[in-house]
């Protein structure tokens, strides 16, 4: 999955910080569901993934003004 992610061999992906790498995948699907939503995609048609499901509680907490 890093290899695929980041365009590099499995000997680099092996020497990488994992939690860092996991970071960026996450902020990365995040990004792609914001995209999505704020792209005008139909609910029905957006990919369920974590960042989705991410997304979606970030829009409830600031709904509720638990965030700014």
């Amino acid at each position: 999955m890093v290899c695929l992610e980041f365009g590099c061999t499995p000997t680099e992906a092996d020497q990488q910080d994992v939690w860092r790498v996991n970071r960026i995948m996450s902020l990365r699907r995040f990004a792609e569901a914001w995209a999505q939503v704020e792209g005008g995609v139909p609910q029905n048609e957006l990919r369920k993934t974590e960042g989705l499901e991410t997304l979606l509680l970030v829009k409830m907490k600031r709904a509720k003004g638990e965030l700014d």
